[in-house]
């Protein structure tokens, strides 16, 4: 949910994984990096679905970071493709399999603060060990879900933006 715009999980999905043959259809290969400069939207949660049931692996760019910044983020990371929007999707379910627990699921940058930015890889099983102890220790099943407040590249943020998801509720 962002303001009126509503997502339900059905569209959600439908989104996610029309964007994934999108893709797949621009020869994204398993393991390839997609840079995604969103800002906080229902369009930027489907972009991050997609690009996981693709097999990619998701680079957050949030776009009010400074240009030199952004960048230096699509070279680093070696992304194959960065989106700003969501494509015109058409419907598609191309059969992909799933990823593995080592397969890369999405990289953050370090601020930077002590020198050079440096990108940390967090692999799909690292992620899914992650959401099922969040859900055991956060009480998201007893509220109505959770505020997505900070930039998608800080790496607190995917506790508010997954978590929810993984138990039924709004984000």
């Amino acid at each position: 949910r962002s303001g009126d715009q509503i997502l339900s999980y059905k569209e959600l999905e439908f989104q996610a994984n029309a964007l994934s043959s999108w893709l797949l259809r621009q020869g994204l290969q398993r393991g390839e990096r997609v840079g995604l400069s969103f800002s906080r939207s229902p369009g930027l949660l489907v972009a991050i679905l997609g690009v996981m049931k693709a097999g990619g692996a998701y680079v957050p760019i949030d776009p009010e970071l400074p240009e030199a910044r952004r960048m230096f983020l699509r070279k680093d990371s070696g992304c194959a493709l960065v989106l700003n929007s969501l494509p015109e999707l058409e419907e598609g379910n191309e059969e992909v399999p799933p990823p593995g627990g080592d397969d890369l699921c999405y990289l953050l940058y370090t601020s930077g603060s002590t020198g050079k930015p440096k990108g940390v890889a967090i692999n799909h099983g690292g992620l899914m060990h992650y959401l099922r102890w969040a859900v055991l220790h956060y009480p998201y099943e007893q509220g109505w879900g959770a505020p997505v407040q900070s930039s998608i590249g800080f790496d607190a943020t995917i506790t508010s933006l997954l978590g929810p998801l993984m138990v039924g509720k709004t984000v």
